[in-house]
């Protein structure tokens, strides 16, 4: 037990703990730091759920990255429905890239546009809501636009 600091470019991602030689990892940690200035407003500390949107984000930069464990980390376990993280990767399988634009709500849930184009130069557009709790998407209610 005890306090590790990493010194990181980013703010929020993930680390992953690999110690074999294939490169599979077998541990990892997400961190979402935050900078909190000495003097900051009160107007600012009291927006609720002000990070939520930066959760929904790093999930599509992430799926964006391909970088699958990260984003099942995040909240990819509470919107596979069950169905275990191989079958949740493999859903993304056609996808080639994701635009989401998201804003939050007065409720506090995310809401989320979002265009993705697959691998065939189609696009699907889907639109709804993530609810994020303690730092992680804990649901989502998406529907499929087209």
């Amino acid at each position: 037990s005890g306090t590790l600091v990493f010194d990181l470019p980013a703010d929020h991602g993930s680390i992953r703990y690999a110690p074999n030689l294939d490169g599979t990892s077998i541990g990892g940690w997400r961190f979402n730091a935050q900078t909190i200035p000495a003097a900051a407003p009160a107007a600012a500390e009291s927006v609720p759920g002000a990070d939520a949107t930066a959760v929904v984000d790093q999930y599509y930069q992430d799926l964006n990255n391909h970088d699958y464990w990260a984003a099942w980390q995040i909240g990819g376990s509470n919107l596979s429905a069950g169905s275990g993280y191989s079958a949740w990767k493999a859903g993304y399988a056609t996808t080639s890239y994701v635009d989401a634009s998201t804003s939050l709500n007065s409720d506090g849930s995310v809401q989320v546009s979002i265009t993705a184009t697959q691998t065939d130069g189609s696009v699907k557009t889907y639109s709804g809501t993530y609810t994020v709790q303690s730092g992680m998407i804990a649901s989502a209610n998406i529907q499929q636009l087209s």
